[in-house]
C-alpha cells in the first residue's frame, strides 16, 4: 500500500463522496503502520492472502479502482474485471485498452481525486448499470485468458502454414 499505488489519491476522494454510501476496501501489504492509513480516511483494511481469497474478496466488492502513478501492467486490474468488477484507473497502470467508457469503467488522469470522487459517484447514481459493466468487465477480460493467447497463437501459426 504505497503513493505509487495512487493510494492517497483515493483517500482524498472518498473524502469527497457520501462516506455513508461507500465501503472502502483495501488489500496489501502494509508499508507503514495501519494507523498511518486509517487516520486518513475511514477503511476496511485486508491483509495479504492467497491468490483465491483475493479473487473470492473482489466478489463482495461492486467496483474496482486502482488510481496508480507509476506501474507496469497491473494484472490485478484483469483479475478484477474476470470477477465481474467495473474498473476506475488511471492511464499508468498500463491498462487503458480494458477500459470501454460507462461499459467496462472509466479512465481517469493521474493525481486527480476530483476526478476518482466524481466516477465513485457516478457509480453510486447509478448502481443499476454495476451488474451489467461488470458482465461486459468480465466478457473483456475472458478474452485475455491464457486459452484465448494460446488461440490466438495457434490461429497465427495456422495461417501462416498456408
Amino acid at each position: 500500500m504505497t503513493q505509487r499505488k495512487g493510494l492517497a489519491d483515493l483517500f482524498d476522494a472518498i473524502e469527497l463522496v457520501d462516506a455513508s454510501k461507500v465501503e472502502l476496501v483495501v488489500l496489501g501489504s502494509l508499508a507503514a503502520p495501519l494507523s498511518f492509513y486509517t487516520d486518513q480516511v475511514k477503511f476496511t483494511y485486508e491483509p495479504t492472502r492467497s491468490h483465491d481469497k483475493v479473487l473470492e474478496l473482489m466478489r463482495t466488492c461492486d467496483v474496482f479502482c486502482l488510481p496508480s502513478i507509476v506501474e507496469g501492467r497491473a494484472l490485478v486490474i484483469q483479475e478484477a474485471m474476470s470477477q465481474g468488477l467495473p474498473i476506475i484507473i488511471t492511464p499508468n497502470t498500463g491498462a487503458e485498452d480494458l477500459v470501454i467508457d460507462e461499459e467496462t469503467g472509466f479512465l481517469v488522469p493521474i493525481r486527480n481525486p476530483d476526478a476518482i470522487a466524481d466516477k465513485i459517484n457516478w457509480f453510486l447514481a447509478n448502481r443499476n448499470r454495476i451488474f451489467q459493466m461488470g458482465k461486459k468487465a468480465k466478457q473483456l477480460a475472458d478474452t485475455y485468458s491464457w486459452d484465448s493467447y494460446a488461440n490466438k497463437i495457434c490461429t497465427v501459426l495456422s495461417s501462416s502454414e498456408n
